[in-house]
């Protein structure tokens, strides 16, 4: 997806109205070259985060008229049909990306999305894992795969991923607090504790870490 980015920090409101003003532009831009697919694509992405879903459609599939080989826009498309829930029409957009360029950024990462929301967990892994070996400095794939793990009690597994994420970005706080939960239910104490103390001292305020350092200390007191 495309995506904006600002250098300055703002307020929600103006947010709201940059992304309102550059949303206007796109969409007369795209009006005024209706052969620029890259116009298309991005005035659909506007709709397609509004929720007008038919309208980002027509973009969508104007740029592919276009270009064929544009994949942002079939990228973009197939997300779309995940949130429509229109799974065999997701798959065959996805599939032709995948035919064309495997390694396209977070392809399956997105593949493997709607393999879960599908409730094949077992091919959203798969998809998480073939991410991993594409890119392996994406760290959604490996929170993705834990919190899968973590639903299913799996805590090594999760400990496992979670490790690997937080190689990738040490800055993480949540990553880092899921890690301890697992280290915790794995009965390795001393590493969840390591794990807390390192959440707290990033972030004194973090409650779940602190409730979770009053029940290690209940369980095994320093």
């Amino acid at each position: 997806m495309y995506t904006l980015k600002n250098q300055y920090a703002e307020s929600d409101d103006e947010k709201r109205h940059n992304l309102d003003k550059a949303e206007e532009l796109i969409v007369r831009a795209a009006a005024a070259d209706h052969n620029n697919p890259l116009f298309q694509v991005n005035a659909g992405f506007f709709k397609h985060r509004k929720g007008k879903t038919e309208e980002a459609l027509a973009y969508y599939k104007r740029a592919i008229a276009i270009d064929d080989t544009l994949f942002d826009a079939w990228f973009n498309l197939g997300d779309l049909y995940v949130r429509e829930k229109q799974w065999d029409l997701a798959k065959q957009t996805y599939q032709f990306i995948e035919s064309k360029d495997p390694s396209y950024n977070n392809l399956h990462l997105n593949m493997g999305r709607m393999y879960q929301e599908m409730g094949d967990i077992n091919r959203a892994l798969s998809e998480f894992e073939r991410e991993t070996q594409i890119n392996p400095g994406n760290i959604q794939s490996y929170i993705n795969r834990s919190y899968v793990f973590i639903d299913r009690r799996d805590w090594r597994s999760a400990a496992n991923e979670l490790e690997t994420a937080l190689k990738v970005d040490p800055n993480q706080i949540e990553l880092r607090y899921n890690l301890a939960v697992s280290y915790m239910n794995l009965g390795q104490f001393g590493q969840a504790r390591q794990c807390i103390e390192q959440v707290l001292a990033r972030n004194p305020g973090y409650d779940k870490a602190q409730q979770t350092m009053a029940l290690l200390n209940r369980i095994r007191p320093q």
